[in-house]
């Protein structure tokens, strides 16, 4: 078994415990997939409350306090993105049950600030289908 980490944007997004015949495959389809020691991989998914930024060679964990203003800003830009994306179901010819829910979605993008466990735990609302049912 080898084990690795995935870097994205500088910080650890994944632990991978991977087995050594599949490692080259990984690689390939993870491009930010480094190997790192058992001993450092157990450390990393023993703590909690907190990220691991890479920093050079090394990882450095950054307590929530710390890393609040960065997950927030990263859960409102996905917002920013979900609510871009569905700006067409508030077009006037969209049928009036159609855009009822997805009015209602829309709120609840905007209203996860608001939610006790923001940044680090939001509870994203469900994506209407098309036509106004939840998917």
């Amino acid at each position: 078994m080898r084990y690795c980490v995935v870097i994205q944007d500088g910080f650890v997004s994944q632990l991978v415990p991977c087995p050594a015949s599949e490692f080259d495959r990984f690689s390939s389809v993870n491009p930010g997939l480094i190997e790192i020691k058992k001993e450092k991989f157990d450390e990393m998914y023993a703590m909690r409350g907190g990220r691991f930024k890479r920093e050079g060679g090394e990882f450095i964990f950054i307590k929530d306090s710390d890393n609040r203003d960065i997950v927030a800003a990263q859960a409102i830009a996905q917002r920013t993105t979900l609510l871009a994306s569905s700006d067409w179901t508030q077009l006037p010819d969209v049928p009036a049950q159609t855009k009822e829910a997805w009015i209602e979605y829309r709120q609840a993008l905007r209203d996860i600030t608001s939610q006790s466990g923001f940044p680090f735990v939001i509870d994203w609302p469900v994506q209407p289908s098309a036509t106004g049912g939840n998917t």
